[in-house]
């Protein structure tokens, strides 16, 4: 009886793990991290990778549930520092240099020559140096998109918005919104950095699939493109 019910044990685990391994998420590798984006006070750089093979809902031969695996995390975060702020470690201002105002000497002319003139305008050779200002950015509620229009389809909004912090400090709340990737005949949804209405509308992130669909998606797709379907 002992051998049996060891391979009764054995079959059970396999078939569980044929059918987990059935529904797993591929993704491609990290690209590069992107440029570093902020102030000596606070920056951020992200990167991100692709779905190879989204998980497709499978039942499970024991228990009859529906099986559907998340895929891992696309996006990732990070503090950094610019290169500015390491070449300078204790000015985090560069330094402003200044020219000095050079004037030509007084040209002495002669009466006598055919070019003279009764009135002298001296001017300075050089102007003075406008030293212009270092832009900064805001030190909190940086909304980093991760992709631009020829990677999220037909406009920016069908790109993934993500932030650490709220323009007041908080940290965001994560709602539901949608995306699409590029070239991928489906929108999906992703965790988006909720921090008021106020925001929301500046951003303008997709609240539906039906919206995804309309704005990600040229007429042509719509038409030549298979049923849309959901994937997250």
């Amino acid at each position: 009886m002992a051998p049996v019910s060891l391979i009764a044990v054995f079959i059970i685990f396999g078939t569980l793990f044929d059918t987990i391994s059935a529904s797993r998420c591929v993704v491609t590798k990290w690209r590069a991290w992107s440029e570093c984006l902020g102030n000596c006070d606070f920056a951020q750089r992200v990167r991100n990778r692709d779905v190879i093979r989204p998980p497709f809902p499978e039942k499970n031969t024991i228990t009859g549930e529906i099986i559907l695996r998340e895929c891992p995390s696309l996006f990732e975060v990070e503090y950094c520092l610019p290169k500015i702020c390491e070449e300078e470690p204790f000015e985090k201002t560069p330094k402003l240099t200044h020219s000095r105002n050079y004037a030509p000497a007084a040209i002495e002319e002669d009466d006598e020559s055919p070019f003279f003139t009764t009135s002298h305008h001296n001017r300075p050779f050089f102007r003075p140096v406008v030293p212009k200002p270092i832009p900064r950015a805001v030190a909190h509620g940086i909304a980093v998109h991760t992709g631009g229009r020829v990677d999220c389809g037909q406009d920016k909004r069908c790109c993934t918005i993500n932030r650490l912090f709220c323009p007041d400090g908080s940290r965001p709340r994560k709602v539901q919104r949608f995306f699409r990737q590029k070239d991928e005949p489906f929108c999906r949804t992703y965790d988006y950095p909720y921090c008021d209405d106020d925001v929301e509308d500046v951003e303008q992130p997709l609240r539906y699939e039906a919206n995804c669909q309309e704005v990600c998606f040229s007429e042509r797709e719509r038409v030549y493109l298979p049923a849309q379907r959901l994937i997250r």
